[in-house]
């Protein structure tokens, strides 16, 4: 486990996600040799919640390809192999209140419903990043006690599920229960992920890495 320090109550999950979406966009922009403004889109709050992600990332005027990227932190340890699972609800309507699952329901809805609309060449991502609390979140990438904590980069941090399956992007906006599974190999971050649907079927998803990502940008030719 890292050596990291910390509490899951010493920095809310929506601060860490904000710092994580802020991480992930210079990443990229570094990674992309580019002016930040030249490759990334970060809607705010009141434009995500009705386009359904955190950050567009493409070279400015780009074709034929943009990653469309949704964030969720899961406050778990990234080197322990615990299991993530991220349930989804649609919400009723009315008065009731909104809650996480309510929010994914939505918000996978929407990025793979713009994925639809712009005939693929926008595809969407679910980013799932791991972070035990704020601590943790400052010694990424450092040494502490001689344990190399893993960067933003890492596989073990930072898993990229790719929602463009049409088995599952059809079903995502039809069902109103689903659930994404992902287990990962504590020791190199091999991630096996699938969606359960609310009639118990299993669709596999593709996990990404960021260098795998970074070689989609490039146009590398690496989708199946």
């Amino acid at each position: 486990m890292n050596p990291s320090g910390g509490t899951p109550e010493c920095g809310n999950k929506e601060a860490l996600e904000d710092l994580f979406v802020a991480a992930t966009a210079h990443w990229f922009t570094r990674q992309m040799q580019l002016p930040f403004e030249r490759v990334v889109y970060a809607p705010n709050r009141r434009i995500e919640a009705r386009c359904g992600f955190d950050l567009s990332i493409a070279p400015v005027n780009a074709e034929r390809l943009r990653l469309r990227i949704q964030n969720k932190i899961s406050p778990t340890w990234c080197d322990t192999g615990e299991p993530i699972e991220l349930s989804a609800r649609r919400h009723p309507g009315g008065d009731v209140k909104w809650s996480e699952e309510h929010r994914l329901h939505r918000q996978v809805g929407l990025l793979c419903g713009m994925s639809i609309e712009s005939k693929e060449k926008a595809y969407p991502f679910l980013l799932v990043q791991q972070c035990f609390c704020l601590h943790e979140y400052r010694r990424m990438g450092h040494t502490v006690l001689g344990v190399d904590v893993p960067g933003i980069e890492s596989p073990l941090r930072s898993m990229a599920i790719d929602l463009s399956s049409k088995a599952f992007t059809d079903r995502c906006l039809e069902d109103d229960t689903w659930t994404i599974h992902i287990q990962i190999d504590p020791r190199h971050g091999f991630t096996t992920c699938h969606g359960e649907l609310s009639d118990g079927k299993r669709v596999r998803l593709v996990v990404r890495s960021f260098a795998t990502l970074v070689k989609q940008l490039r146009g590398e030719g690496i989708r199946p």
